[in-house]
């Protein structure tokens, strides 16, 4: 039984170390450059472009 669970262990350690080397970095919006922050209406999308100078 010991032999088995030493397995579970070492396949879960290598699924942990794979999905964390496969996931991207996190990003964030740009900081709001206007004081009337809306909503969108349901259904609504927003396209958002930004230059780091």
């Amino acid at each position: 039984m010991k032999h088995r669970s030493g397995q579970i262990a070492r396949w879960r350690t290598r699924l942990l170390v794979a999905t964390m080397m496969a996931s991207g970095p996190a990003l964030a919006e740009r900081p709001m450059s206007v004081d009337d922050a809306g909503t969108l209406p349901r259904g609504g999308a927003k396209v958002e472009a930004g230059l780091r100078a």
